[in-house]
């Protein structure tokens, strides 16, 4: 979505509507879900969190991945979340460092990955995307695919266009233009 777009809050009906279907499944158990976001936006997904009852949900700054007293704290939480949602998936690609470590170590059963940064982006960070979304998440063609592509060292058009296919499935967008007709449609409820 753009920048400015409501991410957060249709994140947080995202989740709410999730964490209700586990509920109304009797599966209560699998309900732990965590939220990872900037430090700049911490606040806002507690705000919505809070107007959405999901009060058992924890908004975590990625930064505190990372850093400060209570990180191993933090990335045992993100480790032990059965729902985990991630704000600015974008800022991800690096398998190395502390917070990608405890994101990729998470043994939740759902993810979404959320982010302004469209999916035209190069094959390296496409491969980590779907890395992210769960590789237990691809059919058997497609983690065909991606063992394949992962094994070459340079990726050609038609290689991306294949990983492309594979994040679009899992990929719910709305472009600045898709956001200006529902506007232009209704302006007086915006």
């Amino acid at each position: 979505d753009a920048t400015g777009s409501g991410k957060t809050r249709i994140g947080t009906h995202l989740l709410y509507g999730l964490l209700n279907r586990l509920w109304s499944q009797g599966q209560v158990h699998r309900t732990d879900a965590t939220v990872v976001c900037p430090p700049n936006v911490t606040g806002e997904w507690e705000k919505e969190i809070k107007k959405s009852e999901a009060l058992e949900v924890s908004a975590i700054s990625h930064g505190m991945l990372s850093q400060g007293k209570s990180a191993e704290a933090e990335r045992e939480e993100v480790r032990k979340s059965n729902v985990l949602f991630l704000d600015e998936a974008h800022n991800y690609h690096s398998r190395n460092s502390k917070r990608s470590k405890a994101i990729t170590s998470s043994a939740a059963d759902y993810s979404a990955l959320l982010t302004a940064t469209p999916i035209n982006r190069g094959s390296g960070d496409l491969l980590r995307m779907i890395e992210l979304l769960g590789l237990d998440n691809l059919s058997d063609r497609e983690f065909q695919v991606y063992r394949n592509l992962r094994k070459k060292t340079t990726l050609i058009h038609e290689d991306e266009e294949k990983l492309r296919r594979i994040v679009r499935q899992c990929t719910i967008r709305r472009t600045k233009q898709d956001l200006n007709e529902v506007v232009d449609r209704r302006p007086e409820g915006y």
